[in-house]
């Protein structure tokens, strides 16, 4: 339970993230390969890209659209690198039977005896890795075997060893503005709603560019039924955008939803906001269909009985209901010393120690209280410099990792946690009062 919640708070799109799929013997070797292939290409992306190495802008073309650009995946950079490398145009596709021969060449061995890596592959392959012994752990048959991930592994650490790419001069910086820039609001923000909107609608939909990628309405439209099984009347969404028309479609429709089935305060935001990708009104939409999302089971465990067969309107969790449920729960566990809380926003909650202490409330018997760091004191003010940062952080991941073995879901950073971050509080205390209804009804 604990590798599935982790990979769906990395964003990792499997076919299933049910427990019981996973366990069948018969889906297990396809999951797990599955999972394998998703963790090697984040952890590629993640070491090769424009937001680690802003050089790798110079192998761009200047008719590139940047959105797309910022889009490439690691396994694209390098091979624009290893065409670069060896003077040939850097947006040539490499055949997967020739990747040695180029990364072969690209490395500019002073080797008389080879000419290319095809004509003594075990020898060139040798030569390949005892040259960069010292960066790489990649053996020489790996590189034989033409494993492209290892290949690729290969690549990208020779990349970091030596890209042979200067730092960008001041001249560039200002040229490449465009591709360089980063959005307005922080990128925290941005990676928290792409990875929670891939997991959430995977493995249909996968999104890059989060504010570009919204502005059809299509994907909106899709993260509110999510959120509430069929409030959304499909006959009149458009999936194949045509035309800007149908984009104004789809946004109505997505505010029109927000304000009749959600109740979102959404002022001065219209559906062309959506189109033209205004990212201040789309975070905040964001924002609040992230919350409805995380209270989405509450909503279903505590009030699937409630709605009246004369009213279509549904009850929903309040930030109240939550509030007074932990305060009951952990006033219920005599071996925890938390007390209870004011609101959200009692500064208490950022030693994270609440958090622990309310999950030994709800599973006693699967919560170590020694891994807590009791020490840490309450941060008042989240700007000055932060001396038990380490101790803060560990008590957030611990309380994390619990939920997510307990089955909870989580698309928030031990960070956003610690600074007492809005939606981070609340997705946390919605995930433990998730699991502990569950747990009742058992």
């Amino acid at each position: 339970q604990l590798v599935i919640s982790c990979a769906q708070s990395l964003g990792i799109q499997l076919k299933s993230y049910d427990l019981d799929e996973w366990l069948d013997s018969q889906n297990w070797t396809q999951n797990v390969i599955d999972l394998i292939n998703a963790l090697s290409k984040l952890y590629l992306d993640r070491r090769i890209g424009l937001s680690k190495s802003k050089e790798l802008v110079r192998l761009v073309k200047n008719n590139e659209d940047p959105d797309e650009v910022r889009k490439l995946s690691g396994q694209q950079w390098l091979q624009r690198w290893i065409n670069y490398r060896n003077s040939k145009p850097v947006l040539q596709e490499i055949p997967a039977d020739d990747y040695n021969n180029e990364l072969f060449t690209s490395m500019k061995l002073n080797n008389d005896e080879i000419e290319e890596f095809s004509s003594s592959p075990e020898q060139a392959a040798e030569t390949m890795v005892n040259q960069n012994k010292d960066v790489s752990n990649i053996k020489s048959e790996d590189l034989c075997n033409n494993n492209r991930k290892l290949q690729d592994l290969f690549a990208a650490d020779l990349f970091e060893d030596e890209s042979g790419l200067d730092k960008l001069s001041e001249q560039e910086k200002s040229e490449y503005k465009s591709l360089l820039k980063s959005g307005s609001r922080g990128k925290s923000d941005i990676d928290t709603f792409t990875t929670w909107i891939n997991t959430a609608l995977s493995p249909e939909i996968t999104i890059v560019s989060l504010i570009k990628d919204l502005s059809s309405g299509y994907i909106l439209l899709k993260l509110l039924d999510k959120s509430k099984p069929g409030c959304v009347n499909w006959r009149n969404a458009r999936k194949k955008i045509r035309h800007k028309f149908d984009k104004v479609n789809n946004c109505n429709m997505v505010m029109k939803l927000c304000d009749e089935q959600f109740n979102f305060s959404l002022v001065g935001m219209a559906g062309s906001d959506i189109v033209d990708s205004n990212e201040k009104f789309i975070i905040s939409l964001l924002a609040q269909l992230m919350r409805a999302y995380s209270t989405r089971q509450l909503t279903q465990l505590l009030f699937q009985n409630s709605t009246s067969s004369n009213s279509k309107k549904q009850k929903e969790v309040t930030d109240g209901d939550i509030l007074q449920w932990v305060n009951l729960k952990i006033n219920e566990c005599e071996e925890v010393q938390s007390k209870p809380i004011t609101s959200f926003k009692d500064r208490v909650l950022s030693t994270c120690i609440f958090y622990i202490e309310l999950l030994k409330a709800v599973r006693s018997n699967d919560v170590d209280l020694t891994l807590c760091n009791y020490d840490v004191k309450p941060l008042m003010n989240s700007k000055v410099m932060d001396k038990q940062k380490e101790l803060r952080n560990q008590n957030a991941r611990y309380s994390m990792t619990l939920i997510r073995r307990f089955g909870g879901e989580l698309f928030v950073s031990p960070h956003h946690l610690c600074v007492m971050d809005n939606k981070a509080i609340l997705a946390v205390l919605a995930a433990i009062m998730t699991i502990s209804m569950k747990d009742s009804q058992k």
